[in-house]
């Protein structure tokens, strides 16, 4: 192995936003589908669907997570999470994303 085969290759999704050939808020499962497993992605759920309530919260978690598939996403939000989240919808969404994780 060389050194070059030691790093990963990892986006988060602020920085595909900020790529000059790559529009703002493009869709990460897009992204993905482009680079395939040769790119990793952090992020990219919509902070401002945890604000409904638990139906937009798993369409949206879905929606990323099936899109995604088995290609080194980690399921985190776009930004840090506004007070307009009720907690118990927070609290869902982890539940959403870890689901083998209580939260309490």
């Amino acid at each position: 192995m060389t050194n070059r085969d030691r790093f990963i290759n990892c986006m988060q999704h602020k920085e595909i936003d900020r790529m000059p050939h790559w529009e703002c808020g493009m869709d990460v499962v897009q992204v993905q589908r482009t680079y395939g497993a040769s790119l990793g992605i952090i992020g990219g759920i919509d902070k401002k669907q945890l604000v409904p309530g638990p139906a937009a919260i798993e369409a949206e978690v879905h929606c990323r997570l099936d899109g995604m598939g088995e290609t080194g996403y980690i399921a985190t939000l776009d930004h840090s999470p506004v007070p307009e989240i009720p907690y118990a919808h927070y609290l869902h969404y982890l539940r959403c994303v870890m689901p083998d994780t209580p939260c309490r």
